[in-house]
C-alpha cells in the first residue's frame, strides 16, 4: 500500500517514529514537566532525531566495518585473522555497545531512548491519532489519509483516540531487559576490563603465523 510497511508489532524505534510526526526543534531536557502538549510533541521529536542519528551512525558502521571484515577474509593475507580478532572486530563490538548503552541509560538528566519513552508514558495523550495522521495528508491522493488512520491502528488499537500508557510502559520494560545485557557488557569488558578473556581464533594464513 504505498510503499509504507508497518510491521505488527512495531520494534522500539519504529514505535517512536510513528509517534514522532515532525521533526521539529529541540527543547534542553526531556522532562515534559511546562509548557503544551504542542511543545512537549517538539521536544520529544527532537530527541527522536538525536536517537534517529545515533541509530543511523550504527548501521553504517556495521555496513562498512561488515564489508571489510569480508574483505579481509576473502583475501586470506597474512596476519588477518590477528588483525580482525584483536583490532577490528573488538573496535566494532565496542563502539556499537557503547552506542546502544547510550540509548538505554536511564540516568536522570540524559537524553536517551528509554527516557523518551518513559516520559511519554506519562503524557500518552500527547501521542494522539490527530497528530499522527496530520503527515498523511497528501492534496493528489485522497486515500492516503486512511492509510495513516490504519497505521495508527496498529499501533495504538483499532479506533483508539492515542497510544495507551501501558503500550508505552511494556515498550519500556523491553528496552530496558534487552538493554541490561548491552549495559553489562560494556561494564565488564569496555569500562572494565576481565582479568581473562579467553583464546581468540584466527582466520585465513594468519591462524598459521600467528602461532
Amino acid at each position: 500500500m504505498s510503499g509504507v510497511r508497518v510491521p505488527q508489532r512495531p520494534q522500539p524505534l519504529q514505535a517512536i517514529r510513528r509517534a514522532c510526526i515532525a521533526r521539529l526543534s529541540r527543547g534542553p531536557d526531556i522532562e515534559a514537566t511546562v509548557g503544551d502538549d504542542d511543545s512537549i510533541h517538539a521536544e520529544w521529536c527532537g530527541l527522536y532525531d538525536e536517537i534517529a542519528r545515533d541509530v543511523w551512525t550504527m548501521n553504517m558502521r556495521a555496513e562498512v566495518i561488515g564489508d571489510l571484515d569480508d574483505e579481509l577474509v576473502r583475501m586470506q593475507r597474512d596476519g588477518s585473522g590477528m588483525f580482525l580478532d584483536n583490532v577490528l572486530r573488538p573496535m566494532y563490538a565496542e563502539a556499537q555497545a557503547i552506542s546502544v548503552r547510550r540509548l538505554v541509560d536511564n540516568r536522570a538528566g540524559t537524553r536517551s531512548l528509554v527516557r523518551l519513552v518513559a516520559e511519554m508514558a506519562k503524557h500518552p495523550t500527547i501521542l494522539s491519532r490527530e497528530r499522527y495522521v496530520a503527515r498523511y495528508v497528501r492534496p493528489d491522493d485522497p486515500n492516503f489519509l486512511q492509510l495513516g488512520h490504519g497505521d495508527f491502528d496498529k499501533m495504538a488499537g483499532a479506533g483508539a483516540a492515542h497510544v495507551s500508557k501501558s503500550t508505552l510502559t511494556e515498550l519500556r520494560s523491553r528496552i530496558v531487559t534487552d538493554g541490561e545485557v548491552v549495559k553489562a557488557y560494556v561494564d565488564q569488558n569496555v569500562a572494565h576490563r576481565k582479568q581473562a578473556r579467553g583464546r581468540r581464533h584466527h582466520v585465513g594464513r594468519s591462524r598459521e603465523g600467528d602461532r
